[in-house]
């Protein structure tokens, strides 16, 4: 037999023995970019997942791979950070739209950019989604922003900005929408959560203030304007570098009674977590460990990148954050 003949026989029954190595995908590179510098990726957990393909598709014009192992991925075209895992799980069925967008408690929604909001709502609106509000003005520290909050089904939030000056340069993806760049989250307690991510995580503070809408102007959340004027928002935002790729925004109401909704249902559906890739699991563990922050390590799939050992842990108002190691 010829070595030509050999060498492809030997290579045939790799072909057979060892299906995982060629079909199991490498972590984009920009996922090893970002380790310790932001999130990665955003989990979503719905009943059905049609609902959200259809907007990551027909609105957002992002690209859906799955169904794997039962999960689809979801990103922009360059297959970077700020994607969103997409799950479905046998869970208790429960009314989540019945919560007030300034309630407290977990993850609220993703926020993204687009240079053409109104055609985004349209389209969002014409597959049955929602808004707590029509898109509202702002004038947020100079920048004059267009926003709406879109709300799909499992109480999926999706917040949408358009920079209306300065004007972003208009790009392919801003056509539809950038992929997602931050995460919100609306607390009791800023000083809680600011403890929580800078003492505890050691993220830094990208930016802190307070808004203060114009007396009857709407808000953004779907405050009435009677009531919006004197409910000043104060705001966090962090990452785990100052020019991470993605952030966490954690937002306060001052002068307005909230709710918080039940811990025992912040991960039943919706946003449920955001995944952090790190360089050390120890070295983050080590930093758990210290301040007596309650966590636990899990070895869990990521479909259609494999397995990853992961840290999960909730925030003070239960946020659940899971960081994980790349191979």
């Amino acid at each position: 037999m010829s070595d030509t003949n050999r060498l492809t026989r030997l290579v045939v029954l790799l072909l057979l023995v060892m299906p995982q190595v060629l079909t199991a995908e490498p972590f984009p590179s920009s996922y090893r970019a970002a380790r310790d510098a932001g999130w990665a990726e955003a989990v979503l957990r719905v009943s059905d997942p049609k609902a959200f393909i259809d907007f990551a598709e027909s609105v957002a014009g992002w690209q859906v791979k799955g169904p794997i192992e039962g999960e689809w991925w979801i990103s922009d075209a360059e297959g970077g950070v700020g994607a969103i895992r997409l799950i479905t799980r046998p869970h208790q069925s429960m009314s989540i739209e019945r919560y007030q967008p300034w309630e407290t408690g977990g993850l609220f929604s993703v926020m993204t950019r687009s240079n053409d909001l109104s055609a985004a709502y349209e389209r969002a609106r014409a597959l049955g989604w929602g808004s707590a509000n029509i898109p509202v003005t702002l004038d947020f520290g100079g920048v004059k922003l267009s926003n709406v909050v879109m709300r799909g089904p499992d109480g999926v939030n999706v917040a949408i900005y358009e920079r209306l000056q300065p004007r972003m340069a208009d790009a392919a993806d801003l056509l539809k929408l950038r992929r997602p760049f931050n995460a919100m989250q609306v607390v009791r307690s800023l000083a809680d959560a600011r403890r929580f991510y800078v003492d505890v995580l050691g993220f830094s503070v990208i930016a802190t203030g307070r808004f203060q809408a114009p007396r009857g102007t709407p808000s953004n959340f779907g405050i009435p304007p009677s009531l919006a004027a004197d409910a000043a928002l104060d705001y966090l935002i962090l990452g785990g570098t100052p020019a991470g790729p993605t952030q966490v925004e954690v937002v306060s109401f001052n002068g307005l009674e909230v709710g918080a909704r039940p811990r025992d249902q912040l991960e039943s559906q919706g946003l449920i977590a955001l995944r952090f890739p790190v360089s050390s699991l120890d070295r983050m563990r080590d930093r758990l460990a210290a301040a007596a922050y309650p966590h636990e390590s899990v070895h869990t799939p990521m479909p259609p990148f494999g397995s990853v050992k992961m840290l999960r842990l909730l925030s003070p108002e239960g946020a659940r954050l899971e960081f994980f190691e790349l191979p």
